[in-house]
C-alpha cells in the first residue's frame, strides 16, 4: 500500500489512477482525494466552518476576500478545497457574488496588499487565508 500527502491535485490524480489500476491500496493524509482512504481534516468542511463564523459577524456591507498565498503556480489541493468550502457556504448564506473575492498573492505582496485594502475600503472587510 501507499500512504501519502497528495499536495498537487492534478499530479496526485494521475498517480492515484495508476495505483488503483495496479490495485495498490491508498491512504492520503490531510487531503480529500476521491477513491482513497483519508486521514485528517476535511478541508472543504473546514472552509465552510470558517465562512459560517465570518458570516455570523458580517452585515450587508461586508466584503469577503479569500487570500491564497502562492509561491509558484502549483495549487495545493487541500487549500483549494478550503477556499471552495468557504465560498460555497457564503453563497448559501445569501452573501451576494459581488461581495466574494478570491485573490492569489505571493507572500512578499501580502503585507502591502492588506495595507492598501484596509486604507481604501470604507466598509467591513473579512479576509480568509486558507493556507496561512
Amino acid at each position: 500500500g501507499i500512504a501519502w500527502v497528495p499536495l498537487f491535485e492534478e499530479e496526485s490524480i494521475k498517480f492515484r489512477d495508476l495505483f488503483i489500476e495496479k490495485k495498490i491500496p491508498l491512504v492520503s493524509f490531510d487531503t480529500q482525494l476521491p477513491q482513497t482512504l483519508n486521514i485528517g481534516q476535511n478541508a472543504w468542511v473546514s472552509g465552510r466552518v470558517a465562512a459560517q463564523l465570518c458570516a455570523s459577524f458580517s452585515n450587508a456591507e461586508t466584503v469577503f476576500f479569500t487570500l491564497m498565498i502562492v509561491d509558484d503556480e502549483k495549487q495545493y489541493a487541500h487549500f483549494e478545497e478550503r477556499r471552495k468550502g468557504f465560498e460555497s457556504k457564503l453563497k448559501e448564506s445569501n452573501i451576494q457574488n459581488e461581495q466574494i473575492n478570491s485573490v492569489k498573492i505571493t507572500l512578499d505582496e501580502l503585507a502591502p496588499y492588506l495595507q492598501s485594502m484596509l486604507n481604501s475600503m470604507h466598509c467591513n472587510i473579512t479576509f480568509f487565508v486558507p493556507n496561512s
